[in-house]
């Protein structure tokens, strides 16, 4: 990283990430960021909103090069406002925390900037984990909605850089001249549609705002929305998305496209069926941007007809509170009748488990009565096999001696038998010669 200390200079930039719990994202977004080559200064800013996951302690242990600003309140918008303010440099870099970028991210995200005094704001090539496209800037949808562009394309080949209607909050480059001018981010929005304000405020202006592929995000997309599925299941939050975005909608146009905005709300379900209390809040800050500049004049000829307006809509909201009492009523009798009979369900199946415990204990003893018979019989067994595991020993040990003995005798055997034979030969042979004397003798006489 190339520190500059927060002075300005031709290609200084101040990248800025907004923190709120995000602690598991930090290390891959907050390395990259830092290891960007860029032929001028840059510095990393970390503004966080209040995190209660160790985020700031780790970031000042394992991050001492990135400046920490810590928001005592959690507004996304101002805190990208905060670190904006707290650097001279040429641009502003935004920047999510759920992101990782390639070394030359930077340097391609500021060229557009510094070669064309006309462009205000530049956003990248922002993709999925997965290689699909997450975004090449905004663009307008029939009935003033809005999405980024090229949202879900398999991949970015062919694309090319240009004009764009509008630059996505994920990862955006602002000339610090077109921000200052059009006043930063819009505080009342929070989140969601505050970069669709600020794209429409720098345009109105006379900025053009593009979109270079050469810059490239990549952009893990579900993790907020993992997050956000984590606090309404544990009851911190309440589809933060849906109460803020279509609120917000209504900002931009009341803001924008002021002649819009009684029709918008006619067909809107903000007031309809958003908290009476964020209704009436959320009606207050839409009335202050609809008042704003020209649409001022618009605002006071108009007032009669959205005073009719807003009176539909309270009867359509009593009515709607009215049919939602009688639904919960016969959903409060049903929910009683359903707890009725899992009462009685239950005591059944305790009935029921208390039986089986008696016989469980019946079994057990029965058990416990064949396991000391077992245990006797075992032990008898044992005992006998060790009388005639000594028995057989005693019986190898006498048949060892038998054969020993047996052997002794039939070896004295073969030799007495071996010296007879002898004897029996010799007294042959002796014979053999007496008769042969006697032959000779008889032959003589």
């Amino acid at each position: 990283m190339s520190a500059f200390g927060g002075q300005a200079g031709e290609g200084t930039a101040t990248i800025v990430v907004v923190n709120w719990n995000g602690r598991e994202w930090l290390e891959g977004c907050l390395a990259s960021a830092l290891a960007q080559e860029h032929d001028a200064a840059f510095d990393v800013v970390l503004v966080d909103n209040g995190s209660s996951d160790d985020s700031v302690a780790f970031v000042r242990e394992r991050f001492p090069d990135v400046r920490l600003l810590e928001n005592p309140r959690n507004n996304y918008a101002g805190a990208n406002n905060l670190g904006a303010a707290s650097s001279d440099a040429e641009f502003i870099v935004c920047l999510n925390t759920d992101t990782r970028v390639p070394p030359d991210w930077l340097h391609e995200l500021l060229a557009p900037l510094r070669e064309d005094a006309s462009i205000g704001g530049v956003t990248p090539l922002v993709l999925f984990e997965d290689g699909r496209v997450n975004s090449t800037g905004i663009e307008t949808l029939p009935g003033f909605h809005w999405r980024d562009r090229h949202f879900g394309r398999a991949n970015a080949e062919g694309l090319e850089a240009g004009v764009v209607e509008g630059i996505s909050g994920c990862s955006a480059a602002w000339r610090r001249s077109c921000w200052e001018q059009v006043g930063g981010l819009d505080e009342d929005f929070h989140m969601y549609y505050e970069d669709v304000d600020m794209s429409l405020r720098a345009r109105r202006d006379g900025w053009r705002l593009w979109f270079t592929p050469k810059s490239v995000v990549h952009h893990a997309y579900n993790a907020s929305i993992r997050k956000r599925e984590k606090l309404e299941a544990e009851s911190q939050g309440d589809a933060l998305k849906d109460r803020l975005g279509e609120r917000n909608r209504l900002f931009v146009i009341a803001r924008h496209y002021s002649r819009l905005l009684i029709e918008s709300l006619a067909t809107s379900r903000f007031l309809l069926h958003e908290r009476e209390s964020d209704v009436r809040s959320g009606l207050a800050l839409l009335f202050a941007k609809w008042e704003e500049d020209d649409a001022s004049e618009l605002a006071r000829s108009e007032l009669a007809r959205l005073a009719l307006r807003l009176r539909v809509i309270a009867l359509e909201r009593e009515a709607w509170a009215r049919g939602n009492e009688v639904e919960l009523k016969a959903r409060d009798q049903s929910v009683r009748a359903m707890r009725r009979h899992l009462e009685q369900v239950a005591a059944a199946q305790e009935a029921e488990r208390r039986s089986w415990r008696g016989r469980v204990q019946r079994l057990e003893d029965q058990l416990r009565d064949g396991l000391g018979s077992r245990s006797r019989a075992e032990s008898e067994a044992l005992d006998l096999r060790g009388r005639l595991v000594d028995q057989a020993t005693a019986y190898e040990a006498q048949g060892q001696r038998d054969r020993e003995a047996l052997r002794s005798a039939s070896a004295a055997y073969e030799r007495e038998i071996a010296h007879r034979e002898g004897v029996i030969a010799d007294l042959r042979r002796l014979l053999s010669e007496r008769d042969a004397e006697l032959v000779r003798g008889r032959a003589r006489s």
